[in-house]
């Protein structure tokens, strides 16, 4: 075996420390003290090793955290710091720097989301505005007890998934400049990114919750029906037209027993406004069975994406499309022979189970083994539009994924090492002996890898991983 692996499996193995990526800061406020700080959330993901890339300590790391000020029983404040790969392509580059206000009183609830920019492209300098694709910005009225509404006026929301998050799936984009005709060259114009606001409705009563939302967000796009991004960039009027977005979802939850949750999102436009993602559905469930000495766990995941048909490759630094040079101009996923994506306009689907035991001196063992169909779209890496063969004219094929871990508990902290073997029906695991760069066609690829992982995690409420 390779002497870098086993020292990453030896390390896992003693420190004796899998963590479920929790992309939501939902936990609760703390409203016991009045006048303090707390620290709210801290969650560390890294890639230890992997047989591609050898050692990737520090190269890709996610942070997320954040603390919250307590002024009294119904007024808070909280600072949020995040770091995501998946997000911005400069290692470690901070994704997002927040500031958010809330108050809470009787039957409402608001807050407000700012984002922070400590080096303002426009001024030279610090700046604070509303974060305008937040789905923390919110104003919620409580109608009676089991009935509540809630307005998002940046972003309702339209995210599914656990393990196989889908970030927003009603993400849109539009150009901003209404050129008469849009090529490699970005000009004045700029391609805007923005996310759907709305509102939504929940019915909660005991360990039941559902709700419906429904959103619109406008955006500028061409008004002659012979207009093709790709084919036929020539805009001859620009018009502003709306894209309806829909969510609904329901939850049954039953502490240390059980959790089920189903959601659904969807929008109207995802063609013309270059989404990645139309729609998108998941399932998930929890059980927990007490067998004496220690707790069986059963996780099951099921999430299902329908790809946008028309999806534009962006920038996540240029505000403009990354693929402007050679092999051509491809404003939509292309390969390197300028022929569009396989999973443009496609269903895929992920299933994710495992099955963990938990100790009474709070270790949990666990194993799981994962699937992706061939087009399946979400929000990491291993996506169908980013894990490709060299030239990308075929993406994994099928990715068949098993691996062991081990959740160490410390109060409200968790430290979990994880390991993971990965098998694709096509080459498209990179080759520590291939040094990509602009030879990525001559590069030797490879159907399988090893990755080892290490989480660290904290949540204000406890760490709830693998527990309803």
């Amino acid at each position: 075996m390779n002497t870098n692996l086993l020292c990453a499996i030896l390390l896992m193995l003693t420190s004796q420390t899998f963590a479920q990526s929790l992309r939501r800061l939902d936990t609760p406020v703390p409203t016991d003290k009045k006048h303090d700080f707390y620290l709210e959330r801290f969650y560390y993901e890294d890639f230890i090793f992997s047989q591609g890339k050898k050692t990737q300590l520090g190269d890709q790391v996610e942070l997320d955290a954040s603390i919250i000020y307590r002024y009294d029983e119904n007024t808070y404040a909280r600072l949020r710091f995040e770091t995501t790969p998946e997000e911005n392509r400069f290692d470690n580059k901070t994704s997002s720097f927040e500031l958010l206000a809330g108050y809470q009183r009787d039957k409402i609830e608001f807050a407000f989301d700012f984002s922070l920019e400590t080096n303002d492209g426009s001024t030279g300098g610090t700046s604070l505005g509303f974060d305008v694709d937040s789905e923390y910005t919110m104003l919620k009225w409580k109608v009676s007890k089991t009935f509540s509404f809630t307005f998002f006026p940046f972003n309702f929301d339209g995210e599914v998934g656990q393990e196989f998050n889908t970030r927003d799936v009603t993400r849109i984009f539009y150009i901003e400049g209404a050129p008469n005709t849009i090529t490699f060259s970005q000009g004045e114009n700029k391609v805007v990114e923005k996310t759907i606001p709305g509102f939504q409705l929940d019915f909660t009563k005991d360990n039941f919750n559902a709700y419906v939302g429904f959103g619109a967000a406008t955006y500028l796009a061409p008004n002659n029906a012979d207009f093709d991004l790709q084919s036929n960039p020539t805009a001859v009027r620009w018009e502003r037209k709306s894209d309806l977005g829909y969510k609904l979802g329901a939850s049954h939850v039953s502490k240390d027993n059980h959790l089920l949750r189903f959601e659904l999102v969807g929008h109207t436009e995802a063609e013309e406004t270059g989404a990645l993602i139309e729609s998108a559905a998941s399932f998930y469930g929890l059980k927990r069975f007490n067998t004496g000495d220690h707790n069986l766990i059963l996780e099951f995941e099921g999430t299902a994406t329908k790809a946008g048909a028309r999806a534009w490759r962006v920038s996540r630094t240029d505000s403009w499309f990354a693929r402007t040079t050679s092999p051509g101009f491809d404003p939509i996923y292309a390969d390197l022979n300028r022929n569009l994506h396989d999973w443009l306009g496609q269903t895929g689907y992920g299933l994710s189970f495992r099955m963990g035991l938990e100790f009474v001196d709070n270790k949990t063992f666990y194993l799981f083994t994962r699937y992706q169909s061939e087009h399946f779209i979400f929000r990491d890496e291993e996506s169908a539009q980013t894990l490709r063969t060299a030239d990308e004219s075929l993406s994994h094929g099928g990715l068949a994924r098993v691996g062991t871990g081990t959740i160490l508990r410390y109060g409200n902290f968790s430290v979990i090492p994880e390991i993971e073997y990965r098998k694709a029906k096509n080459p498209v695991f990179s080759n520590s002996a291939d040094v990509l760069g602009a030879q990525r066609l001559l590069a030797r690829f490879r159907k399988s890898d090893i990755l080892l992982t290490m989480f660290l995690n904290y949540e204000f409420g406890g760490s709830n991983i693998l527990n309803p």
